[in-house]
């Protein structure tokens, strides 16, 4: 646990807030790497990402702080410390799609060609953040004897290192959608993968979470959320892309056999 990576005088260099800056930096890298898409240049996907970024924080601060209401009532000038950690995940991502959401409205592009693009690049970002959170020693595991459980010095027994669970499966995700990405099927497929594999994954993973505690039907809030993102993932396949797929490839038949499409 290194919360603090060293200190110069009055300066602090905050090992949660450096994982966090290396996982945008290397998402930007990785979008910079990608060929412009629905009429966007390199530069303007990577602002983008930039503006969603903070959009991402102010979202994650804000459903972190109401978990948290009663300790920001006593010590309100806290809120604004996010170097030293307290973002929710989820309250990041949910406010990033919808400013996405705003920014497709506005500038007539396809959401879900943009969400394609982007999903591959929030897992690699929240690989180096899960690791900030496993070097600030927040979002800890339930106790365990196992080989490499870790032991935090504020906790009574080993436990398991959660944060690096998330960390190894965010940058597994990342790979696997990032070789999908130019091999997709149809518009949105990485999208609806993203919303079922995190959204199953993250389920599971709070199983070994011992900071969370059960809020309805045994279940932790971030468990209710993965189970809204896988969901909503199958909604949206069902009734959304597969007509759409459907109609393409009876459109597809109908060509190969010399007749009319159908309409």
């Amino acid at each position: 646990m290194y919360p603090i990576l060293f200190e110069i005088g009055q300066a602090h260099l905050y090992s949660y807030g450096l994982m966090f800056a290396l996982g945008v930096l290397a998402a930007v890298f990785y979008l910079s790497r990608r060929p412009p898409v629905a009429g966007l240049e390199t530069s303007q996907i990577i602002d983008l990402i930039l503006i969603l970024t903070f959009v991402g924080i102010l979202g994650g601060r804000v459903f972190y702080i109401l978990q948290h209401w009663d300790y920001y009532l006593e010590n309100p000038l806290e809120v604004f410390a996010i170097w030293q950690g307290g973002l929710v995940i989820y309250g990041g991502l949910i406010a990033a799609v919808a400013a996405l959401a705003v920014f497709s409205w506005i500038r007539r592009v396809h959401f879900f060609e943009l969400t394609d693009l982007y999903f591959p690049a929030v897992s690699l970002a929240m690989a180096f953040g899960r690791v900030g959170c496993f070097l600030n020693g927040c979002c800890w595991g339930t106790p365990s004897n196992l080989p490499w459980a870790v032991q935090f010095p504020f906790l009574e027994s080993p436990v398991h290192p959660t944060q690096l669970y998330f960390a190894l499966f965010d940058l597994i995700l990342f790979l696997f959608l990032a070789y999908r990405y130019p091999r997709r099927c149809f518009t949105g497929e990485i999208t609806v993968m993203y919303l079922v594999l995190y959204g199953q994954n993250r389920f599971t993973g709070e199983f070994f979470r011992g900071d969370n505690l059960p809020v309805l039907w045994g279940m932790t809030q971030a468990q209710l959320i993965s189970l809204g993102f896988v969901l909503a993932a199958g909604v949206l396949y069902l009734f959304y892309f597969r007509p759409k797929l459907c109609h393409s490839h009876a459109n597809l038949a109908y060509r190969q056999a010399g007749e009319n499409p159908v309409s």
